[in-house]
């Protein structure tokens, strides 16, 4: 079975609705789902979509976005390990490197985000939501 780490930001793309990544994000979820891979957010990720949508649209609905994902995604620990490496890495930001290293501690297989170049020293695949699609079919 596959696995995939999904950065926080394709997660708010769908429940933003941002224009211009939404379709591809939504599309990549459902994806996964189809295909029957593992998918995972890493711990980093849920305090982040809860902090951004709770700004934006409020508590209340950040808590029902919360329980809608946690039906959907596995949480990927971070660790100490995972800080640790995360600390003498090469990330320039400390956020991306948490989630590069939460997603080689579940064994992912890609790495799913809108922001690719954040990922820049990542020893396995990280894909745009339009890429994971083609990844799934066997494409990449």
């Amino acid at each position: 079975m596959k696995t995939a780490l999904f950065d926080a930001n394709v997660l708010l793309d769908i429940h933003l609705k941002r224009k211009g990544a939404y379709n591809s994000s939504m599309a990549a979820v459902a994806a996964a789902k189809r295909h029957g891979v593992k998918t995972y957010l890493s711990a980093v990720s849920i305090s982040i979509i809860h902090y951004i949508i709770e700004k934006e649209t409020g508590r209340t609905n950040a808590i029902k976005i919360l329980e809608k994902i946690r039906m959907l995604f596995d949480i990927a620990p971070v660790d100490a390990k995972a800080v640790d490496m995360a600390i003498v890495s090469d990330f320039k930001d400390f956020e991306d490197a948490l989630q590069y290293y939460s997603a080689i501690g579940v064994n992912a297989d890609c790495i799913v985000t809108g922001k690719k170049k954040d990922y820049k020293h990542s020893a396995i695949p990280v894909l745009a939501p339009e890429e994971f699609q083609v990844y799934l079919n066997g494409g990449i």
